[in-house]
């Protein structure tokens, strides 16, 4: 699996607008977060993906999932695109 989260928190402030883009290099340097239109740094915390991308056992989440405390607000609009 890959796992890659903001360096640094990032604060609601009433409303932030982040989009996500992956390469499908298999690999979580081709992970890039951006918030407000602007790139964050990112840290890796898992880069071990070893299914076929199209996996029916693979999971995708948004806002937990891990070792720290999970995303506590609204998610207004998720888009997936392939």
């Amino acid at each position: 699996h890959i796992k890659v989260e903001t360096a640094e928190p990032v604060l609601a402030n009433g409303g932030r607008h982040v989009v996500v883009t992956y390469d499908a290099t298999k690999l979580a340097t081709g992970v890039k977060i951006y918030v407000d239109g602007a790139p964050v740094p990112v840290r890796i915390v898992a880069d071990l993906l070893s299914n076929p991308f199209e996996s029916p056992t693979a999971k995708f989440t948004i806002g937990g999932g891990g070792y720290v405390e999970p995303f506590l607000g609204e998610i207004a609009d998720v888009r997936l695109y392939k």
